[in-house]
C-alpha cells in the first residue's frame, strides 16, 4: 500500500520523493522572583539564564541539511521584579532524523548549565511536529507515482520538499506517500486559484492511481 497526496504549488509531474523534518523545542526556566529595586541579589532571573544559554549556542546552520532556531521568548511579568520564569521555543530542522537528537541534546545542556550557574531550574522538552522522509530510487511508491505522471503525458520531476504536509504524517506511520504537485497559486491565500490545464492533468494523475 502506498499513499499520494495532493496539493502543493508545485506544478503537475513535479513530486516530493524526500522531504525535512521538524523537530520543535521548549525550554521552561526557573529562577527566583525578587524586588528588583529593593533586593535584587536575593532574586535569580529566569531571563538572564535564558539569556546566557542562547548567548552559548551555535544556531542557525550546522550541515548543509540541518538548521536550529530559536523562535520566540517570554518571560517576566513587569520591571520591577527580578523575572521568575522564562519561556523560550525553537526548532531544528533536519532532513535525517538521526541528526535532531545530537543538536537538541546539545541545546538543552547549554540550557541546563545556565539555570545549574545560577541556582535555577529548566524543564527541556521537543516533539516532531513532523518526520523527514527519503524514498529510495525505485521503490514502489516512486515508481508508481512516476507511471502515473508518465501515463498523463508528463516528465515526472522528483524534488526535495521545502515543507511538510499530509505525506510526511503517513510515511512517519509506516505509509510510503509522496505529494505531487497541483499547481495551486498564492496557496493558503484569499485568492488562492488553479490553472484548469494544471487541474485537468492532476485530475489525469489522480485517475491512473485509481486505475492501478
Amino acid at each position: 500500500r502506498c499513499a499520494f497526496v495532493f496539493g502543493s504549488d508545485l506544478n503537475p509531474g513535479t513530486y516530493t520523493a524526500s522531504s525535512p523534518g521538524i523537530a520543535l523545542f521548549s525550554a521552561d526556566v526557573l529562577g527566583r522572583s525578587a524586588d528588583a529595586s529593593t533586593a535584587p541579589e536575593s532574586g535569580i532571573s529566569a531571563i538572564t539564564i535564558a539569556a546566557k544559554a542562547i548567548a552559548s549556542l551555535s544556531l542557525g546552520r550546522h550541515d548543509a541539511e540541518t538548521t536550529s532556531n530559536i523562535g520566540t521568548i517570554a518571560g517576566g511579568v513587569n520591571t520591577g521584579l527580578v523575572p521568575l520564569a522564562a519561556l523560550v521555543r525553537g526548532q531544528v530542522r533536519v532532513a535525517d532524523a538521526d541528526k535532531a537528537l545530537p543538536v537538541l541534546d546539545g541545546i538543552k545542556t547549554e540550557f541546563e548549565k545556565s539555570a545549574a550557574a545560577a541556582g535555577g531550574a529548566v524543564a527541556f522538552k521537543w516533539t516532531w511536529d513532523f518526520k523527514p522522509y527519503l524514498h529510495a530510487p525505485g521503490s514502489e511508491v516512486l515508481r508508481l507515482a512516476e507511471w502515473a505522471i508518465r501515463d498523463a503525458g508528463l516528465t515526472p520531476v522528483p524534488v526535495a520538499s521545502a515543507g511538510g504536509n499530509e505525506a510526511n504524517a503517513f510515511n512517519a506511520k509506516g505509509l510510503a506517500a509522496v505529494s505531487f504537485g497541483i499547481g495551486a497559486r498564492s496557496l493558503k491565500q484569499n485568492d488562492e486559484y488553479i490553472l484548469l490545464d494544471h487541474l485537468a492533468k492532476a485530475s489525469e494523475i489522480v485517475s491512473n492511481l485509481i486505475k492501478k
